[in-house]
């Protein structure tokens, strides 16, 4: 995704998105995603920031609002755009299903559940307002390591 090729990078975030729609939320996370997007949709070139802009409508479509704290700090241009792509997601009575399946949930199936059955599928409710900040919670973290440990130690 941050490849500096605009091919490659076109290719991975329209790859992504084809996973999305096909396996859904369950099978791809949608809080890793969500780390990528912020810069994808200040790219300089036009190819990035549109399929970028596909990936954020999709992973609307199956997580809801809880998306929209990955938007901040995006160009309020931008913003709009995606608001008004999501008011369709919002009027969208059924909630979006998988077309296919992992190996998993096909072991599952195949393990003698049958299909009307299987519960609908649970997205789990992600903060994203607490992933953005991963760098500053890392700066945080104090490492101790014990003195009989020093992996660098030389003896000379």
């Amino acid at each position: 995704v941050a490849n500096k090729t605009i091919k490659v990078a076109v290719g991975s975030v329209e790859a992504l998105r084809s996973l999305l729609a096909t396996f859904g939320a369950a099978a791809v996370p949608l809080a890793v995603l969500g780390k990528a997007v912020p810069a994808l949709l200040e790219h300089a070139n036009e190819g990035p920031r549109a399929e970028a802009k596909l990936l954020v409508v999709e992973m609307h479509r199956w997580g809801g609002d809880a998306i929209l704290p990955i938007l901040k700090g995006v160009k309020d241009v931008t913003v709009a755009e995606l608001e008004a792509a999501f008011k369709a997601n919002r009027e969208e009575k059924e909630r979006p299903r998988p077309t296919r399946l992992t190996r998993a949930a096909e072991g599952r199936r195949a393990g003698g559940e049958a299909e009307e059955e299987l519960p609908e599928e649970v997205v789990e409710e992600v903060v994203f307002g607490e992933l953005l900040d991963l760098n500053a919670a890392a700066a945080k973290i104090r490492v101790e390591i014990d003195e009989e440990q020093r992996p660098f130690d030389v003896a000379i």
